[in-house]
């Protein structure tokens, strides 16, 4: 996803360094239940860093082994939650 790219480049190192320590992490176990998202992102997840109030959702593709990161932004008025939700669709065949 080049957006998701975008964003993750435009975050600042404070964010990006325990960003991508969660991340790795969840490359070896990617379905976490806490962080299981519903409704239109259902069965994608989210990765959140509370203190910078910043969310990166993914979902997984178990046949091919890829997280993919859907969009990475602050959790206020939703955004992030509507650029996963537009991307996740866009991408989607059908």
């Amino acid at each position: 996803m080049p957006e998701a790219l975008a964003e993750w480049h435009a975050l600042d190192g404070s964010v990006r360094v325990p960003l991508k320590k969660l991340l790795v992490k969840r490359l070896d176990q990617p379905h976490v239940p806490g962080g299981e998202l519903h409704g239109p992102l259902a069965g994608c997840y989210k990765i959140k860093l509370l203190k910078q109030g910043v969310r990166l959702v993914y979902a997984v593709e178990d046949g091919q082994l890829v997280v993919l990161v859907l969009a990475v932004d602050k959790r206020e008025d939703g955004v992030v939650y509507g650029s996963a939700t537009a991307r996740r669709a866009k991408r989607s065949p059908g």
